[in-house]
């Protein structure tokens, strides 16, 4: 007897595990920088730089940046800047992780608090959430064919079932050098750059194709008498092309885009006047590629002359079944606080926190808060002010006809964001948040691992009846019956005459023989 089998490899989901820590620091200002006064915002970040995996344990290092805006004692440029790192390196159990399988961090800050310790001194915390994706990468065998003996009976199906190909990363810098136009007053600060990515992705033989945009929003204090905070929205384009061997363009990939660096800086225009913004921003892609395959496989297997063992084995397949993006629309009408006559509104900050997500009834659920800093100027001497707020949201998305257990990935970007003056006390903030949702589901997988071939006995052939008379049963399929008595369905359905196979009427008779001992008879003779 021979097996004709065929290797595959498929993505197991081991196991997701979420780890939740505090980073604590001082930050001091630097000599070249003034007094700090008051802080206006925080807007902070996380980079996971780097992952070590043991035996049920993973080692996640990276990164929390801070980035600060703050008023000084500088009457005539009050706004200033400046850039804090804390590092972290954090265990994370999980158990049944190894060495050599596949781990996803993605990191994110749930809460941003700070203390001002004197004029020179800063105290700054952030809660940090990593979530840990581990995955293995299975080599199975799938059973197509057995060979080998005359009578033997096949049960075959058709699976659908998603094959991993390879996966790669690139690292690749985008730059850009974008003038600030002449109805914009000149640099006198850079206050802070927040990027977010848009891409198309093309998957040829052995390559993907990444063609996306940075989308950047820069904000600067000004260099003009009114010592106004100016918002710069432009895009910088890049392309990154990632070899993986195997791929081709029916294949598709779950990809992560991620901008790991940002570095800007103030050049001279023409005019000598301070307005060009010299952009280098670092991109990370991580791609996997994988295809759908369709196979015919064994599920059953039988042969009247010979005793057949079927070994079973159960595998799971953790596999993307979509990648939807969803907008979400946030609005509210926010009242400052001190009752603060707002004149102007320089830039309003929008940074959506990772939501809560919940899977029930093919929908999923995701709930959570925007946290919104609102920069601008009040009273009769134009003053410098901020306030921050929070603003709840909520979305749902459909999956439908989606079977295993189910888990979902989010990140969420602003798209846009704007503000009004209801009046001197009240503004409108309106944000669009852009959703990407991937969604996997762990599909479970009967096939066969082995089978074992082994003859009949003289006396099991000579227990069995020549001739049977059989009522068929509710659940009875004509393959049932035909391994059930040694026989096959091309027998059973030529000797009662059975049109279609696949109809048998309960209580119906059939009449079974026992053609296994003619063959041995013939044996004997020879």
């Amino acid at each position: 007897m021979e097996l004709v089998k065929e290797p595959l490899k498929i993505n197991h989901a081991v196991r997701e595990e979420v780890l939740q820590f505090s980073v604590q620091g001082d930050v001091i200002i630097p000599d070249v920088k003034p007094d700090i006064v008051k802080i206006l915002c925080i807007n902070s970040d996380i980079v996971v730089s780097n992952r070590e995996i043991y035996q049920d344990r993973i080692i996640a290092e990276g990164m929390v940046n801070f980035k600060i805006i703050y008023l000084c004692n500088d009457e005539e440029r009050p706004v200033r800047a400046l850039n804090a790192s804390l590092s972290f390196k954090e265990p994370i159990e999980a158990v049944g992780t190894k060495p050599d399988m596949k781990v996803a961090l993605e990191g994110s800050i749930l809460n941003t608090e700070y203390d001002i310790l004197n004029e020179r001194k800063v105290s700054v915390k952030g809660i940090v959430q990593i979530n840990a994706s581990i995955n293995n990468i299975v080599d199975v065998e799938l059973i197509i064919d057995i060979r080998g003996i005359d009578d033997i009976q096949k049960l075959k199906n058709n699976i659908n079932i998603c094959k991993y190909i390879g996966e790669a990363s690139e690292k690749c810098i985008a730059k850009e050098e974008i003038e600030i136009s002449e109805s914009k007053p000149p640099v006198f600060e850079l206050l802070g750059t927040d990027t977010r990515v848009s891409k198309e992705v093309k998957i040829s033989d052995n390559k993907i194709i990444v063609n996306g945009e940075i989308h950047a929003t820069t904000l600067y204090a000004a260099d003009d008498e009114d010592r106004a905070i100016q918002t710069m929205e432009y895009d910088v384009p890049f392309t990154q092309f990632i070899d993986i061997a195997g791929v081709h363009e029916n294949a598709f990939c779950d990809l992560d885009v991620n901008v790991k660096e940002v570095f800007v800086r103030v050049l001279d225009a023409e005019d000598g006047d301070p307005r060009v913004l010299d952009n280098e921003f670092t991109i990370e892609i991580n791609a996997r590629g994988f295809e759908w395959q369709e196979r015919e496989i064994i599920l059953d297997s039988y042969s009247p002359s010979n005793r057949i063992e079927l070994e079973c084995q159960q595998i799971e397949v953790n596999q993307m079944i979509s990648e939807e993006k969803n907008q979400m629309v946030v609005k509210d009408i926010l009242e400052l606080p001190n009752k603060q006559s707002v004149n102007e509104i320089y830039n309003v900050i929008c940074k959506p926190c990772l939501p809560e997500i919940k899977i029930q009834e093919d929908k999923i659920f995701l709930e959570g808060v925007v946290d919104v800093w609102v920069l601008g100027c009040a009273g009769e001497d134009n003053t410098v002010m901020s306030s921050k707020h929070e603003i709840p949201y909520s979305s749902t998305m459909e999956i439908k006809d989606v079977k295993g257990d189910i888990s979902c990935q989010v990140k969420l970007e602003v798209e846009q964001c704007n503000n009004s003056i209801l009046s001197g006390q009240e503004i409108e903030v309106k944000a669009v948040i852009a959703a990407t949702i991937k969604v996997y589901a762990n599909i479970k997988i009967d096939v066969l691992s082995d089978v074992k071939q082994t003859e009949l006995s003289q006396n099991e052939f000579e227990a069995q009846p020549t001739l049977t008379l059989y009522y068929i049963q509710p659940d009875d399929t004509l393959w049932k019956i035909g391994k059930r008595f040694n026989t096959t369905i091309e027998e059973l359905t030529k000797l009662n005459d059975i049109a279609d196979s696949n109809l048998l009427s309960y209580g119906r008779q059939i009449l079974i023989e026992k053609k296994v001992i003619e063959k041995e008879l013939v044996k004997k003779i020879i």
